[in-house]
């Protein structure tokens, strides 16, 4: 067999045994293993390199592309670069050569998936993720640009993870290879997705600031679930009108901060003197913009997104503005309007509006979202003034601390803690009223750097004020990540029954009950993770994860968690499932080279009538994959179909007393006489003494005049089209194509058993 042709690792069968076997494991002392990822140029494969006893990934230039000189230039000098960038953001470039005229490159394995892979997977990735890949792969093409090398073809499929906490950057200057000019007939060359508008010039124009272009495309991609830009054809003319429109982030993903909308619509300027000039500034508001979502806050980069400024600065001189137009006009109405002495109102009415608000303030806090909680910080500071009666002046004060920690500023939560505990003790005569002290030492709990012990909270009674005691402590453990002891406090919390006044602090329950599910669910996707011992059941802890992460409420270290979790068993059952299909696909294959074999000697034996050999033949064959079993089935079908088929014929002879000479295969005739059916062989009782020969010396012809001639009365229809069905199988394995579906269909036309069967033998034309 010639398979000089054929891609390594290609199965082909023996046209002499029905054996499969593999094309071209070897390159040099590499070892195939598995095919990995392929493309234009090339291809990817596993490998073993057997002289250092490791597994690397070979990459393969194609067969086609050997003849083009400048082809086989380029890849050997991309190769030479690569290697020279030493980076862990870079895939590795170990060594390169050439094995039976096909040029190969040496690479570190990365075997963990791929950003797109994560984005077919997950539809958008977490924010906060992206922006780690970001950083890392705007690193690593740094390295490369320090090195004089670009790029060229920067999209999610190039990006690729060591682990879950590793991105590398692949497959430098492939998009060079196909043609220097960067086009190909009309057509851009490379993933239109993330191509920028630059190189859609001619001749095209491109440096550091294209990848840059592209990456910021793909990290959209990444939180939109869509890239910014999408286009039914490649052509030029389209994708230039598309990419001279601006396009904005948070029009596709509203919930990603402002700092890294910012970040991202300049990357994808369309003019490159609009983007970042450098990878250390791109790479320092990346780093902003990250730190800004996981801290709360952050100080600015030397050049900070603007985005986050224009509209404060906007704001503080329209508030002057009207600040000053109400100053000068009451200075007015003061030189105009006699002096009255100031009203009093009831100390009632106070109480009752400043509770008012107080409850509407408890609303937004209690719903549990952060950006309402920030909403609950300003209304609860408003109510932090002397002219607020006491003791809702305190519960208020105690609240900005609780929604301060609720809003992630918990530097903020132990600041004005520290100041409520400062504050002069509050006296009260009423019984019903929480005394000073009580606020004094909650805020002394709230505002010491670690999360209150059990010991310092245990006395609280949850039937009175203190159970605001054991919601702040809870909420103050969950914010300091100690999430048990947390669901510790909520737990007594929810049990709590705080009588009038202080019947309102119950409204938080719920909000307790939202954290305690959210470590319900994050212990059940862990504990799924950890009973996944095997990887056939790391799928089902996939789906467990997934869930419990959709269930969380709110945000922070226990949906990261979950989200590390699920890139990490994504990937593995993705692997897992590539490795299984690839195991399968080897054994279907095999399965098929057996039908294949197995079909000649069936037919061989059914041209001798020896059906029930052919049937037991079959019985015998075990399948190992899952892609054959309607073949072997209908294998099956068909034996069975012959074992009645002679069976009746058999009877048929018997009753009809048949008699007509016999046509042999050699052309020869025996008798005329009376057929004598048996089971090896064909009896013909002539005037002149019984002659006697095997079937498979009987012509087929002969048998089909045999089974015209009985089809008649007392036969039934079904029973005629039951003759003929078996007739028109037995010619089939005679190669006798045209009387075989002719016998076929219309056997098929009687019983709607046969018309399902009739599209499945798949017939020859001819």
């Amino acid at each position: 067999m010639d398979v000089s042709d054929l891609p390594p690792l290609t199965t082909v069968i023996c046209g002499e045994c029905n054996h499969p076997n593999v094309v071209n494991t070897h390159f040099h002392h590499f070892k195939l293993i598995e095919i990995i990822g392929s493309g234009g140029m090339g291809a990817v494969y596993r490998a073993l390199d057997e002289s250092l006893n490791r597994t690397v990934a070979l990459k393969l230039l194609r067969t086609e592309h050997m003849t083009d000189e400048s082809l086989v230039m380029q890849f050997e000098k991309e190769a030479a670069i690569t290697a020279a960038i030493n980076h862990p953001n870079v895939v590795s470039v170990f060594s390169a050569g050439s094995d039976r005229g096909i040029v190969y490159m040496v690479m570190e394995l990365v075997d963990k998936g791929s950003l797109d892979d994560l984005i077919n997977l997950q539809g958008s990735v977490a924010e906060v993720q992206v922006l780690d890949v970001g950083i890392q792969i705007a690193r690593g093409l740094q390295a490369a640009w320090r090195n004089g090398l670009l790029h060229r073809d920067v999209k999610p499929g190039n990006m690729l993870f060591k682990d879950a906490h590793t991105a590398k950057i692949v497959d430098f200057g492939l998009a060079a290879l196909a043609d220097e000019s960067g086009h190909i007939g009309g057509e851009v060359w490379g993933t239109p997705y993330y191509v920028a508008p630059e190189k859609l010039d001619s001749p095209p124009q491109e440096d550091f600031r294209s990848d840059i272009y592209s990456l910021g495309s793909a990290l959209f991609h990444a939180m939109a679930g869509r890239p910014p830009y999408e286009a039914e054809d490649a052509s030029i003319v389209v994708l230039k009108t598309l990419k001279s429109q601006p396009v904005s982030l948070q029009s596709f993903a509203p919930d990603v901060s402002n700092s890294t909308n910012f970040v991202i619509n300049r990357m994808l300027r369309k003019n490159p003197d609009e983007r970042y000039q450098s990878y250390e500034e791109l790479i320092e508001h990346l780093q902003y913009a990250r730190t800004a979502i996981t801290e709360g806050q952050a100080p600015p980069p030397r050049s900070a997104p603007p985005a986050k400024r224009t509209p404060w600065v906007k704001l503080c001189v329209a508030a002057i503005a009207i600040g000053a137009s109400i100053y000068f006009y009451q200075q007015h109405l003061a030189h105009r309007t006699p002096k009255l002495a100031p009203v009093v109102a009831p100390k009632i009415v106070m109480m009752a509006d400043a509770a008012e608000r107080s409850a509407e303030a408890r609303k937004l806090l209690a719903a549990g979202d952060s950006a309402f909680a920030r909403q609950a910080v300003e209304a609860f500071r408003k109510l932090d003034v002397e002219t607020v009666p006491q003791p809702l002046r305190s519960w208020n004060a105690l609240q900005v601390v609780l929604a301060q920690f609720l809003a992630g500023q918990p530097a903020d939560a132990v600041a004005s803690a520290a100041e409520i505990a400062q504050r002069a003790p509050l006296t009260s005569t009423a019984p019903t009223e929480a005394p000073g002290k009580f606020f004094a030492d909650t805020a002394t709990l709230a505002a010491a750097g670690t999360a209150p012990a059990a010991a310092l909270t245990e006395k609280l009674d949850p039937a009175n004020h203190e159970a605001f005691g054991l919601l702040l402590a809870g909420v103050k453990n969950w914010t300091a990540g100690n999430h048990p002891d947390a669901v510790s406090y909520f737990t007594r919390f929810q049990s709590a029954t705080p009588a009038d006044p202080h019947a309102w602090i119950a409204e938080y329950q719920p909000l307790a009950a939202s954290f305690i599910d959210d470590y319900r669910a994050f212990t059940r996707g862990t504990e799924a993770e950890q009973a996944a011992k095997v990887p056939e059941k790391k799928k089902a802890a996939l789906e467990a994860v997934r869930d419990a992460r959709t269930q969380l409420k709110h945000p922070g270290p226990l949906a990261e968690q979950l989200t590390t979790l699920e890139t990490r068993l994504a990937t593995e059952v993705a692997a897992y499932e590539a490795e299984q299909a690839a195991k399968m696909a080897a054994l279907d294959a095999a399965d098929a080279a057996l039908l294949g074999g197995l079909q000649p000697r069936l037919d061989d034996l059914i041209r001798q009538l020896r059906c029930k050999e052919a049937r037991d033949l079959v019985a015998t064959v075990n399948l190992r994959g899952q892609s054959n079993g309607a073949q072997l089935k209908l294998m099956q079908q068909r034996t069975d179909w012959m074992a009645t088929f002679k069976s009746e014929f058999f009877s048929d002879l018997r009753r009809a007393n048949y008699q007509v000479e016999v046509l042999t295969i050699t052309k020869a005739k025996l008798g005329p006489g009376v057929w004598i059916p048996t089971e090896a062989e064909l009896k013909v009782m002539t005037p002149r003494g019984p002659f006697e020969t095997p079937w498979s010396n009987v012509h087929p012809r002969a048998i089909v005049g045999a089974v015209q001639a009985v089809l008649r009365p007392p036969l039934t229809a079904a029973q005629i089209a039951d003759r003929k069905w078996g007739l028109g199988l037995y010619l089939l394995a005679h190669r006798m194509n045209a009387e075989a579906r002719s016998y076929l269909t219309e056997a098929s036309s009687a019983r709607r058993e046969y018309r399902e069967a009739l599209a499945q033998l798949g017939l020859p034309e001819k």
